[in-house]
């Protein structure tokens, strides 16, 4: 075993090089003795150390989470930037419409983890990532045949999925198709939530529609948003853990798709009802700063990136539609937690010194750009716990990571917007964030703008701005008079504040530098993201 420092290297300040960093673990860990089907298990640590199948995910979960990962970062960063594996994107394809073009379920088939061979039984769960994959396959591939198991999958739900009720029409499909459910995700092993099947689905049913024009997909993703105001999220937001379910990252999920839909409908009634769960129910499985627990029932500070960027992507949708505070949330989140607990440091992970050990074994080098089970101050919770980065959770740290990129600088009509303080490089400016300028943020212009905002970060007493006209309205900073080839340049006074977030009878203690964190307590913990401070007494 080797030696586990107290602190890993972590990058806090990239978003692009995060999402570079990320691509290679997805186009890395398949099977090459059962056709390249990917690894869904990972462990860095422990006995269990290694990669393994899952009966409920390896065909269907992980090609969606990865397509979407893949195909929205090559949109992203430019295709010469990624530099995408294409036989890898292939073979996630050909899984992913495998598991609907071949499934006589009607919902793509659970596997026999000795063989990968498919069965007659299916996990709900997997709606949202099938639908992901077909989804990036027909936006970013032109993929004809993705757009037709995309429309066979919709015609599924609608034929076993009871509106009126709510409910999923076990026995018809029973009966008609001779399969068996993988019931699993609330308290009790043999029920389903709305949450983990049907609820988490309606994002990437919409992002379906926007991709293919199929007014269907758009219906059913508003008919299922009935449903769950119906039946799951009430107008105060609450959390209860036997309508939702123990899987919080299917809760969160849901969320973020019902912003995804209110956001194409242009519907604030959606909208305000997402706010309101954020701002109530999401505190009893989350914090502020984007820590989320993995587990309604854990015990532990273990947690999971893919909900955190599920709350980053709602948030920055709430931002988008001018509801305070949000964007600022969504760059804490960045900067505090989804940006550090990337595996970027492997120094823990020991790669056999068999050279002849089959390649998945190593891990080291093949694994860096990963996400996992973060804590809110490291990777690991406790000496000897299980370290591990499943391979799913990579895709969802890379959804979040092209969504903030995406909404971190916009254009509404003539006015500029940076939302969130990170570089950016467009036609009109180059902008360059204040906490590698030492507080000095620059903008080059290269283009005449008459009007360009920036949002005011936290933790700030105030700015000067050099070379432009400025005023601050709410929580922007506009300028107003640049010209092409000039120099504005702004000067925060940034304070440092120590903040201890309470959770569950605990608190989690960040020290802020702005919107940056600077030093956490940690209590002895290793593989920690931040130097370690005195907790607040």
């Amino acid at each position: 075993m080797k030696t586990m420092n107290k602190y890993v290297n972590v990058n806090k300040r990239d978003l692009r090089l995060a999402l570079k960093e990320a691509l290679r673990p997805m186009m890395t860990f398949f099977d090459p003795n059962h056709g390249n089907i990917p690894y869904f298990a990972n462990c860095m640590t422990g006995e269990n150390w290694g990669n393994a199948h899952s009966t409920t995910f390896s065909m269907a979960h992980i090609p969606g989470r990865w397509l979407n990962g893949l195909l929205n970062a090559e949109d992203v960063l430019g295709k010469e930037n990624a530099a995408l594996n294409e036989e890898a994107v292939q073979t996630l394809g050909r899984w992913a419409r495998y598991s609907i073009s071949a499934s006589k379920l009607g919902f793509p088939p659970c596997i026999d983890e000795d063989t990968t061979k498919p069965i007659l039984k299916t996990d709900l769960h997997n709606l949202r990532e099938v639908m992901h994959a077909l989804t990036a396959l027909v936006q970013f591939r032109g993929d004809e045949e993705a757009r037709t198991c995309g429309m066979q999958l919709i015609d599924a739900v609608d034929r076993y999925f009871d509106y009126a009720s709510g409910q999923f029409r076990e026995e018809l499909w029973r009966q008609e198709t001779g399969g068996s459910l993988f019931k699993w995700g609330a308290l009790h092993a043999d029920e389903i939530t709305f949450p983990v099947t049907f609820g988490r689905y309606i994002g990437p049913l919409v992002k379906f529609y926007k991709a293919t024009g199929e007014v269907r997909a758009l219906q059913q993703a508003i008919s299922l948003k009935d449903v769950c105001f119906r039946d799951v999220l009430n107008e105060k937001g609450d959390y209860d853990v036997r309508i939702h379910g123990s899987h919080t990252h299917s809760t969160t999920a849901m969320i973020s798709s019902l912003a995804i839909l209110g956001d194409v409908l242009r519907d604030r009634t959606i909208l305000d009802r997402c706010r309101a769960f954020v701002e109530n129910g999401l505190n009893q499985i989350a914090v502020d700063f984007g820590w989320c627990i993995e587990n309604y029932a854990r015990q532990d500070d273990v947690g999971e990136i893919n909900n955190t960027a599920d709350i980053l992507e709602t948030c920055l949708i709430l931002g988008k539609w001018g509801y305070p505070g949000y964007y600022a949330r969504a760059e804490r989140i960045l900067r505090a937690h989804l940006l550090p607990s990337q595996l970027l440091d492997t120094h823990f992970i020991e790669d056999p010194d068999d050279e002849n050990c089959p390649a998945r074994y190593r891990m080291a080098s093949r694994s860096k750009g990963a996400f996992g089970f973060p804590c809110p101050y490291g990777h690991e919770d406790h000496e000897g716990a299980r370290v591990s980065f499943n391979w799913d959770i990579v895709g969802g740290g890379s959804e979040g990571l092209c969504e903030a990129i995406r909404g971190q600088c916009t254009l509404k009509g003539a006015l500029y917007s940076v939302n969130l303080l990170f570089d950016t490089d467009n036609a009109a400016f180059t902008f360059r964030n204040p906490y590698d300028g030492n507080g000095v943020a620059e903008i080059n212009m290269h283009q005449p703008v008459k009007a360009l905002r920036i949002r005011m970060p936290g933790n700030c007493k105030g700015v000067t701005v050099e070379n432009a006209e400025s005023y601050i309205n709410g929580e922007w900073l506009y300028l107003c008079g640049m010209e092409a080839g000039g120099t504005v340049r702004i000067f925060y006074d940034f304070e440092d504040r120590v903040v201890a977030t309470p959770f569950r009878g605990k608190f989690y203690t960040l020290r802020w530098h702005g919107e940056e964190v600077t030093g956490a307590v940690s209590r002895g913990k290793r593989l920690c993201y931040f130097p370690e401070i005195e907790a607040v007494v």
